[in-house]
């Protein structure tokens, strides 16, 4: 089944100030106007897909299994080789920080031991960490496939994860 991908990621900041003789102004912009993934499985191409919504009590954590822990939207079960792109989005807009990292046993070795905070949402946007590896990176069921995420003490957040891989 063909999957074509893209993916929008980009920070323009305009800043003014009143200078002598007029108001300066000053642009910065970085990021990419947008990544076009084929379907396939080599450099910018990928055939799998999935996204699940999920919801962490207060001061808990869960492993994700990233191969054969997930399905598709049609309930196919995804068993990626190699992941293109990692996405956790924290959708609570109280204070609660999600930490993403390598599970304890049988981590997926595209994260950091050490892990990421993903600061609490906005009424704009959630707070999000997100990892592009255009070529991919490597992925081993059973050995090498789980994520950990944690919530904090509070309230119960909802995050949801999302993962462009290939299946070779």
């Amino acid at each position: 089944m063909p999957l074509t991908t893209r993916m929008n990621l980009r920070i323009v900041a305009t800043q003014t100030k009143s200078a002598d003789g007029g108001p300066g102004v000053a642009t910065y912009e970085a990021g990419i106007a947008e990544a076009i993934w084929r379907s396939g499985v080599g450099y910018d191409e990928a055939d799998l897909v999935f996204s699940d919504t999920r919801t962490l009590s207060a001061s808990s954590n869960e492993d994700l299994d990233l191969v054969g822990g997930f399905s598709d939207q049609f309930g196919v079960a995804v068993s990626p080789a190699k992941i293109k792109a990692f996405i956790i989005e924290n959708m609570n807009t109280g204070t609660q920080v999600l930490t993403v990292k390598q599970a304890a046993s049988n981590g997926w070795t595209g994260l950091t031991t050490g892990g990421v905070l993903v600061q609490p949402a906005s009424s704009q946007m959630s707070g999000m960490f997100v990892q592009v590896a255009p070529k991919g990176v490597s992925i081993t069921g059973s050995t090498g496939d789980l994520v950990n995420v944690a919530n904090g003490s509070g309230s119960s957040c909802e995050y949801r994860v999302t993962v462009l891989a290939t299946s070779s």
